[in-house]
């Protein structure tokens, strides 16, 4: 098995797609430092499922996209494509080609894919786990990496040797298992506890049950007994009703006797006071006595009314007082002329007015005019000043800079000859050999300015993340200002206030916030519910009635209620066309029943956008008003509208809502953006102090190389930096010079142009300007004055007119006035002369007529007492007829009475029986004639002491007691759980389940603990295998590297294998040192080289990426090194990244990596077909 093929497109410098065609063996990749060579290592890492940015060296897993250069965008995404030729069957899946991809997006999210097939993290490191390539990733030995093999502790250089033996498969089995078993633990625990407190409550609950048991005995006792006392009651009351109702047909009997003795009676006092009744002749004469009697007094009351109003009509209404009718006529001649001599001088006052407006005018486009002047030649007298200031400046400016070119000059000059003196001493001390051997720290360099880089991005991420804080926080701080202010609009009335701070019952709230309506329909909806908008929400008329009347004790002022009992809904409405929507299906409320009760208020009314739509939807059939979003409404007869009114309360509420949202939206931006700029301080600090840290090592290794560098070269380097010094010197004197003679001639131009400006400068006459516009403003002064003297006496003339107009017209109207009343009171007087004469006329003849009425009212009075004597006779036999009459149906009433008392008592009987069916259903469930049948007096009771007794009789007495007996013991018992027999059964029957449950787990428990031993074992030996091994190849290895030298692997705990590390002895030929901290820079790396090359040989993985891993090697290390790569050849395949021309020639294959313009290519040659 072995890589095939890597596929890169947008992978760190990798813009463009580019795919490296891999072949079995040794391949080298090389190419200039920062060409983008240690990113095809990245990439293997990174499509194996790496997860650390650090060891990709980034911040974050974003920076594995292309950035993008100054000609080329960034990218958003990066893809790897990995093909592994799989035809050993090494990996365990059914295909000889295997394609492992994975894409990151730069929005966050990361794709992987076997074969096009999306699957897991977890998926891809599982199928490479058994070829030894794991999380570890010890088959990709990168720069560095070297060092911290060797500076590993015992336990991580074990975690090499067990990820190249596979175990790491075994070491996640165990730890799922132990997951599994902490997780069984703590069900075991708490299994343990619901069972151990299961049998705490099975012993009380079974105290219960028992007592449970003996309640039940004396309960059906105790029933037994209510039953018979309850069946003796009902025997007695069906008792008590059968006499009732003997006594009430005996009654009965009675009184239909007596009622035909009593029509008898009646009869015959009919006939009496029909006897009584016939004399017409009384009744006659009493009628026409009253008759006479009422006319006699009417016609005297009707003289002295008569009499009376001759006597007012008989004095005359008196004249109007004042002046006469002609001298009110002078008077308003007089008025009349005065009014047109006024008129004639307001007139004139007007002309002089308008005059004097026209002089004002005039003067004041003077003043204007001589003050633009003014300011024109001010502004130019101060524009000039400016530029003769600016070219002073400029003249000494420049005489300075020319001052200073000149002493640059002589500096200059000095300068040059002691550089040349310097290069001519540098050259006579550098001698014959002038080669000098440099070699550069590129590589820091290169460190450093991606650090730096990386510093910036991130500090340029760390401000857009400040500027999108302060975004969000003003959009926040916006949106809240505006709710609250509509929040302070949204506030209820001071009655609306009051009301629901009384603490009232059956008061939900303001209807307004309830209420959800239709978007785009709040403002005609606020205009339909008017003042309803901000009523108080009542549960029912009981509270609604309480409100109002605490609003009028308290004056509360006028408050509004909406009632949520509404229980049925109107009547669906018809179609409107289209025009317009009926106003109750825009609204729903959150309160329960209030959008009943609005539909009910809206029912018939309609909304519409605008009034021509409003009018059609007028039209409609059931439409009883339209309300439009401008608040214009139209009613059959009646309409109402005009210019826009203030917003709706609704519409207040649908904009501090959205305030709402809004400010909540903000508020979660600003936290997220607050996270954001929290990260990306983090993120800029960690790359500030990575940067600082490259920069550290970039001073280091220049400071190194400047300790190692031959005092030749340092010679060499100071004369060509003298040589250099000199030619600068001499260049920077000639600049200077030409520089000197540039600013002398600025210097003398600046001066000129000074000198000819002061010549040719004309002097501005400010004050000649000055002076005009001072006598305009005086002359617009007194005009201004003028025309307001002008008005003053216009409207002194205007208010003389307007007062005389209204004398005139009061003079008229009272003149008109004065004769209506004339010619009123002339009509007055002879009205009343008329009804004078008519009264008196009345008066003698209501006077001669009551006197003759007054002697036939005497003649009646005669007739009547006669025929009353005839009549009392009769009336003493009616009265005799009356009481036996009376006394009849006195005894009639009594008997009613008693039959009243009996029907009343049947109803008692009756109404106690229906109790006593009642208590017997729901006390006993039976019927009474079951009751009667089978507990009634005539039953015989079982015995207690000896139930098989023939029985006792009834005895109600002995019942009672016996039931107060049984009520005692059932109290006795004190409080009974009735459920407790079924409760204690139930508890029994968890109980055993619980017990099982809890085998069941503990047996789970001891699976897997089994497995975790057989894991254990697998590892043991696995590892044991594998470190047999090692150690054996890295004797063999160690021999290859370290000719003469003695090195082993030993553990730090051979009796533990399962936790045992791996430590190191090495001690080269010639040295007694042990320790590894005291090698050389190169046996450090051939000491890592050899560990890692024993586990390659001892647990060979399909293939191995080594990243300059000879580069601090010497050619008879290297030469030793190569020997180990041809044996790794072998049996796996070997990417090696160098700079070592060596290396290059044992490759089967290289790559060539460069860079243009940040961005990476790759350039292949097989090495095999060039050597034939």
């Amino acid at each position: 098995m072995h890589l095939k093929s890597l596929s890169l497109r947008g992978f760190k410098s990798f813009a463009t797609p580019t795919t490296l065609a891999l072949e079995p063996g040794i391949i080298c990749v090389v190419g200039p430092n920062g060409s983008g060579k240690s990113n095809i290592v990245d990439a293997l890492a990174w499509v194996m499922g790496e997860q650390g940015a650090k060891t990709l060296r980034g911040a974050n897993m974003a920076d594995v996209i292309f950035a993008g250069t100054p000609g080329r965008p960034a990218l958003g995404r990066a893809e790897v494509r990995l093909s592994i030729d799989n035809s050993s069957g090494d990996l365990p899946i059914d295909y000889t080609e295997v394609t492992i991809s994975r894409t990151l997006f730069r929005q966050g999210g990361s794709e992987y894919a076997i074969n096009g097939t999306p699957v897991r993290l977890l998926d891809v490191q599982e199928l490479l786990s058994d070829t030894g390539m794991g999380r570890s990733m010890h088959v990709i030995v990168g720069q560095g990496q070297l060092d911290q093999v060797l500076r590993a502790d015992a336990l991580e250089r074990r975690a090499f040797i067990e990820e190249a033996a596979g175990v790491l498969k075994h070491r996640r089995r165990k730890e799922r298992a132990l997951r599994k078993l902490e997780t069984l633990a703590e069900k075991l625990e708490r299994l343990e506890d619901v069972t151990r407190e299961i049998g705490r409550q099975l012993g009380p609950l079974a105290r219960q049950a028992k007592i449970a048991s003996k309640a039940q005995i004396i309960q059906a006792r105790e029933r037994d007994l209510r039953a018979r006392l309850l069946a003796d009651d009902v025997v007695t009351q069906r008792a008590g009703l059968d006499t009732r109702q003997e006594s009430a047909d005996a009654i009965n009997a009675e009184r239909a006797q007596l009622g035909e003795t009593i029509a008898r009676d009646e009869q015959a006092l009919r006939a009496l006071e029909a006897d009584h009744g016939d004399d017409e002749a009384q009744r006659v004469a009493g009628e026409q006595w009253r008759a006479l009697t009422s006319l006699a007094e009417s016609l005297t009351s009707l003289a002295t009314i008569a009499g009376e109003r001759a006597r007012q009509l008989s004095v005359e209404v008196p004249p109007p007082g004042g002046a006469s009718l002609d001298e009110r006529d002078e008077a308003i001649a007089r008025l009349r002329a005065d009014v047109a001599e006024i008129r004639e001088q307001a007139e004139a006052a007007r002309e002089h007015v308008r005059n004097a407006e026209t002089a004002a005018r005039d003067a004041g486009a003077a003043e204007h005019a001589a003050d633009a002047r003014l300011a024109e030649a001010r502004q130019a007298a101060q524009a000039a000043q400016s530029r003769r200031q600016a070219l002073a400046g400029a003249a000494t400016s420049a005489a300075s800079r020319a001052e200073a070119a000149a002493e640059t000059v002589e500096n200059a000059a000095r300068a040059a000859s002691l550089a040349r003196t310097r290069a001519a001493d540098a050259g006579a001390q550098l001698g014959e050999d002038d080669s000098v051997a440099d070699t550069e720290a590129w590589t820091e360099q290169a460190a450093y300015d991606e650090a730096a880089a990386a510093a910036q991005r991130a500090a340029q991420r760390r401000d857009d993340a400040r500027a999108r804080l302060a975004e969000a926080t003003q959009s926040e701080a916006t949106w809240a200002s505006r709710r609250d202010a509509l929040a302070l609009l949204l506030r209820p009335a001071e009655a609306t206030g009051a009301l629901l701070g009384a603490g009232l019952d059956g008061l939900r709230g303001v209807l307004a916030p309830t209420l959800t309506v239709a978007p785009g329909w709040e403002d005609a909806l606020g205009h339909a519910l008017g003042d309803l908008v901000s009523a108080v929400i009542a549960e029912d008329d009981a509270a609604g009635e309480e409100a109002l009347e605490h609003a009028r004790r308290h004056d509360l002022g006028r408050v509004c209620l909406v009632y949520a009992d509404s229980a049925t809904e109107p009547p669906p409405r018809g179609d409107l066309g289209g025009a317009g929507e009926w106003a109750r299906d825009l609204v729903t409320s959150a309160e329960p029943g209030v959008t009943r009760a609005l539909a009910h208020i809206l029912d018939g009314i309609a909304l519409a956008h605008t009034l021509s739509e409003a009018r059609i939807v007028a039209e409609c059939e059931g439409v009883r008003a339209v309300w439009t979003d401008r608040g214009e409404w139209l009613r059959p007869g009646a309409a109402g509208g005009g210019s826009a009114e203030a917003t709706t309360r609704l519409a207040i509420q649908a904009e501090c809502d959205e305030a709402t949202e809004r400010a909540e939206q903000a508020g979660a931006a600003r936290e997220a953006a607050q996270a954001s700029l929290d990260d990306a301080e983090r993120a800029c600090g960690r790359a500030e102090a990575e940067a600082q840290a490259a920069l550290e090592r970039l001073r280091e290794a220049d400071a190194a190389r400047a300790l190692q560098a031959q005092a030749r070269a340092r010679a060499s380097a100071q004369a060509a930096s003298a040589a250099a010094e000199a030619e600068r010197a001499e260049a920077a004197w000639q600049r200077a010079r030409d520089d000197a003679e540039e600013r002398a001639r600025a210097a003398r131009e600046a001066q000129e142009r000074l000198d000819d400006f002061d010549a040719s400068t004309v002097d501005i006459d400010v004050a000649e300007h000055d002076e005009t516009a001072r006598r305009a403003r005086e002359q617009a002064r007194t005009a201004r004055e003028s025309l307001t003297e002008a008005r003053l006496r216009q409207g002194a003339c205007e208010e003389r007119l307007r007062q005389g107009e209204t004398r005139l017209a009061q003079a008229l109207a009272d003149r008109d006035h004065y004769a209506r009343r004339q010619r009123q009171v002339a009509a007055e007087n002879e009205r009343r002369a008329r009804q004078h004469r008519l009264a008196a006329h009345v008066c003698d003849q209501a006077r001669r007529a009551g006197e003759r009425a007054q002697a036939a009212r005497e003649e009646a009075g005669d007739r009547q007492r006669l025929a009353e004597e005839a009549r009392r006779a009769s009336s003493d036999k009616i009265i005799e007829a009356r009481r036996a009459l009376d006394a009849a149906r006195a005894r009639l009433t009594e008997l009613t009475d008693a039959l009243h008392r009996d029907e009343v008592a049947a109803a008692q009987f009756s109404l106690r029986l229906d109790q006593l069916a009642e208590q017997a259903r729901e006390d006993l469930a039976i019927d009474l004639d079951t009751l009667v049948a089978d507990f009634g007096p005539h039953t015989l009771l079982a015995d207690p002491d000896d139930p098989d007794a023939p029985g006792i009789a009834f005895v109600r007495a002995d019942v009672e007691k016996n039931l107060k007996r049984a009520q005692r013991d059932l109290k006795a018992l004190g409080k009974v759980n009735p459920l407790a027999l079924e409760q204690h059964k139930a508890l029994e029957e968890r109980y055993r389940f619980m017990t099982e449950q809890l085998g069941d787990v503990k047996a789970s428990r001891a699976d897997l603990l089994r497995v975790i031993a057989e894991v254990d074992d697998q590892v043991e030996q696995a590892f044991a295998s594998a470190y047999a091994d090692t150690a054996r190849a890295f004797g063999e290895v160690f021999d290859t590297l370290f000719p003469g030298g003695e090195g082993r692997l030993v553990l730090t705990d051979p009796d533990n294998m399962l936790a045992t590390g791996v430590d190191l002895e090495v001690r080269p030929a010639g040295k007694k040192v042990k320790r590894l901290s005291l090698l050389s820079g190169g046996e450090r790396s051939l000491a890592a080289l050899a560990y890692l090359f024993a586990i390659f040989k001892a647990r060979p993985s399909p293939f191995y990426i080594l990243d300059e891993v000879e580069a601090a090697l010497d050619d008879a290390n290297l030469s030793r090194m190569l020997g180990v790569f041809a044996q790794l050849r072998e049996v796996s395949q070997l990417i090696v990244i160098t700079h070592q021309k060596r290396t290059m020639e044992v490759a089967n294959a290289l790559y060539g990596v460069t860079m243009k313009d940040g961005v990476s290519t790759v350039v292949s040659q097989r090495l095999a077909a060039t050597k034939r």
